[in-house]
């Protein structure tokens, strides 16, 4: 797939989970893949959403640098 993707993975998460995102990221290295400290599947949020965590906003910030890089313009403070 040549469009262009963002994987993002807590390090906490399961390891079938951990497993897949490897395996991605081994199929198609062309595509972005990162992975946070500390963070599970949810990014440490809660259902219902109780607010937001730092591994959850870390999550929002790659993913507005992602965009930004794509759109090639500064999109900080866009909500």
């Amino acid at each position: 797939m040549e469009t262009p993707i963002l994987f993002i993975q807590g390090e906490q998460d399961s390891e079938r989970l951990l497993e897949g995102f490897q395996r991605l990221r081994e199929a198609a290295p062309q595509h972005r893949f990162e992975k946070l400290a500390g963070a599970n599947h949810t990014f440490g949020t809660v259902h219902p959403f109780d607010g937001t965590t730092d591994e959850l906003e870390q999550a929002i910030a790659l993913t507005g640098e992602f965009f930004s890089g794509l759109l090639g313009r500064d999109c900080e403070g866009i909500s």
